[in-house]
């Protein structure tokens, strides 16, 4: 039996955060980061497998919740965490307060799915302008055929005609 893989080096800090998932932003802090995840402590922790964004600073780190506890949750990370770069972020200036756009809530955008009502009038609408076409393809394709056979018929007896005239002269 092999050994078990052994679990990635935490660090353990302390930064404070903003944490944006479905119901709009939130503080957080992060507890412990590693490579691939990190710790989260807030006051009310995102659902599980929810996808958040973690912003500190000009850092944004987007992730999964995968466990919750408490008020801590876990998240797995989408792209490797620069450990070293969310930790040096701290000697940046912070923004003016009077530049703050927290305070407003943006709600994430999620596709909506559609109901099944409404995908059978959308599968309705297809259906009638497929019928729309192909009545107006015969149509036009009678209307030709009938052009046709009309020229046909009148074609012999206007030239039987014109050699009556013809000989006439």
């Amino acid at each position: 039996m092999r050994p078990l893989k052994p679990r990635e080096d935490r660090r353990p800090i302390s930064v404070p955060a903003r944490l944006r998932s479905e119901t709009g932003w939130s503080d957080v802090t992060i507890g412990n980061v590693s490579s691939r995840g990190m710790m989260l402590r807030c006051v009310a922790p995102p659902p599980q497998r929810a996808y958040i964004e973690v912003r500190h600073q000009g850092v944004c780190i987007v992730g999964q919740i995968v466990w919750i506890n408490g008020a801590r949750c876990g998240v797995r990370t989408q792209d490797l965490v620069d450990v070293a770069g969310l930790l040096s972020q701290g000697g940046r200036r912070a923004r003016p307060p009077a530049n703050d756009r927290r305070g407003a809530s943006r709600p994430i955008e999620v596709p909506r799915q559609q109901s099944p009502a409404e995908r059978a009038e959308a599968s309705r609408r297809v259906g009638r302008l497929f019928d729309f076409a192909v009545i107006a393809a015969a149509a036009t394709g009678a209307a030709a055929l009938a052009a046709s056979l009309t020229f046909d018929a009148f074609s012999a007896p206007l030239a039987h005609t014109a050699e009556a005239l013809a000989s006439v002269r």
